[in-house]
């Protein structure tokens, strides 16, 4: 999973250092489930409503997705916990970079 051109600006750096070993070493490794925990989520979040940004999902929204979609092997109130917690953090990094472009 990654960060797109945030990522790739910290490949690059390694890369030119010559430690790629290292990069790799310190990328999160997620299990079959929590990638499908995460994709379950950008499913979910390219529909996300936007307002001057980007908005929370509504958890009837995370509930509705449970209604024609795997919830990973997770009780349903585990499931929604978890996608709001995933998009609590991604808010929070967009939040993030909107500030620092803003700068």
């Amino acid at each position: 999973m990654g960060y797109g051109k945030d990522e790739q600006d910290v490949f690059e750096l390694y890369e030119a250092e010559g430690k790629l070993g290292l990069f790799q070493s310190l990328k999160p490794k997620l299990s079959a489930r929590q990638m499908m925990l995460v994709n379950s989520f950008y499913k979910l979040s390219s529909e996300r409503k936007y307002s001057h940004g980007p908005l929370a999902l509504p958890e009837s929204d995370i509930r509705g997705f449970t209604a024609y979609n795997q919830t990973c092997g997770y009780p349903i109130d585990l499931f929604i916990h978890a996608i709001s917690e995933i998009d609590s953090q991604w808010l929070k990094h967009q939040s993030e970079k909107i500030k620092r472009l803003n700068k």
